[in-house]
């Protein structure tokens, strides 16, 4: 799992966060949760609803292993996929340039937990 957020002041969406669930034997992205309050006129600290974006039917472009498919739903308090909200998929991939794969090397001391999503 890797989470990220951003301090006060920071950027355009400071109350925004991000968790990505990747898998320990593929080192892919299975899901990320996130919150958005980008384009809101949300308070600091606003308790901002999560989605759920599960990534699916992988395929390798250019050296980068990329999505072909996700399913969205909501995430509840109580830390449970919430209900279905949309869905989406794609044929047609490409990159104007190309995929420099050390980029997506974990960094030292990098730790890996199992997805609370299973």
């Amino acid at each position: 799992m890797v989470r990220t957020y951003f301090d006060s002041g920071v950027g355009e969406s400071p109350g925004d966060s991000y968790t990505l669930y990747v898998h320990p034997d593929t080192g892919l992205v299975d899901a990320i949760r996130y919150t958005v309050s980008y384009g809101r006129d949300v308070p600091p600290g606003a308790d901002l609803p999560e989605t759920l974006f599960y990534y699916d039917d992988p395929v390798a472009v250019d050296g980068l292993t990329t999505a072909t498919a996700f399913r969205g739903y909501g995430f509840t308090e109580e830390g449970t996929r919430g209900e279905f909200r949309n869905e989406a998929f794609t044929d047609t991939i490409s990159f104007r340039r190309p995929f420099d794969r050390s980029r997506l090397e974990a960094p030292e001391g990098a730790r890996f937990v199992p997805s609370p999503l299973d």
